[in-house]
């Protein structure tokens, strides 16, 4: 079983799955598929959130597992438009590691929302993401206002930024 994350940029889409990804173009609908390298498994799990910039996609949270031990990811993880099938880079990092994270996004932020950790269990906040989150920590900027069991989507339909500020 796969549980793949996505982000886009204006002409592509892209599903990730560990350090397999799809790109799809939107024009023509083909589709190329990449490899990275392999030790990108430690910055890209399990169970983790997408959402994207203009410039970036980036993959945050999730989990993967060194020697029989689960590891909690805080890291966030971009790639930058458009993306030729070179790795991304590291960027900032989340306030602690956790999967089963949503993720969504306006024109300036990102937001990771809920989660569970393993020190702390479920979580019930979220964190915003300033772009282009080259470096630093996310600021915890609201909770979630119903219980979590831990498992949290996030959509990204609509840069409410623009739409509440105009």
């Amino acid at each position: 079983m796969t549980y793949p994350v996505g982000f886009n940029s204006s002409q592509h889409g892209f599903a990730i799955y560990r350090n397999k990804i799809r790109k799809i173009n939107f024009a023509t609908d083909s589709i190329s598929t990449y490899t990275l390298d392999s030790s990108l498994r430690q910055y890209i799990g399990l169970f983790n959130a997408s959402f994207n910039s203009s410039q970036y996609g980036f993959v945050v949270g999730g989990y993967n597992t060194v020697d029989g031990k689960r590891n909690d990811i805080s890291c966030a993880y971009r790639f930058q438009f458009p993306f030729d099938g070179v790795g991304g880079m590291l960027g900032g990092n989340l306030s602690n590691g956790r999967y089963y994270v949503g993720g969504f996004n306006s024109s300036q932020s990102g937001y990771v929302v809920g989660g569970k950790s393993s020190a702390q269990g479920d979580t019930n906040f979220i964190e915003k993401i300033d772009f282009p989150f080259d470096e630093g920590i996310a600021t915890i900027c609201a909770n979630i206002i119903m219980e979590s069991d831990g498992s949290t989507i996030g959509i990204d339909g609509t840069d409410f930024t623009t739409l509440f500020n105009q």
